[in-house]
């Protein structure tokens, strides 16, 4: 074996290494201890900006573009002014972001 088939089954191993959530059964998730305090912490400390503007943030690993658009399109049939953006960064170092007003995409 190789010395770069060596570091590339390491770099495989560093990165297997990491928990894989969206794998585990929901009675394995029930053990961990899930808490957003600290979070809450931090927004407390720097006085409860999220409070201050109507927004949805949506975050995590999948799933985000589709739940983004339901929850405008929702807004939107609710008779909301919605404006979404989404942001995708390539590993290249090229980054494409898109912004929509009512479902009408904007030019950069």
């Amino acid at each position: 074996m190789t010395d770069i088939e060596k570091e590339y089954n390491l770099a495989l191993d560093y990165l297997y290494s990491f928990v894989d959530y969206s794998l585990k059964h929901s009675s394995e998730l029930a053990k961990a201890d899930f808490s957003l305090d600290r979070m809450f912490t931090l927004m407390e400390s720097l006085r409860n900006p999220q409070s201050k503007y109507p927004i949805i943030h949506v975050a995590g690993t999948k799933g985000k573009g589709s739940v983004s658009a339901l929850c405008a399109s929702g807004l939107q049939a609710a008779g909301y002014k919605v404006g979404l953006y989404t942001s995708r960064t390539c590993w290249i170092t090229r980054s494409v972001s898109r912004l929509t007003a009512n479902q009408s995409r904007m030019n950069n």
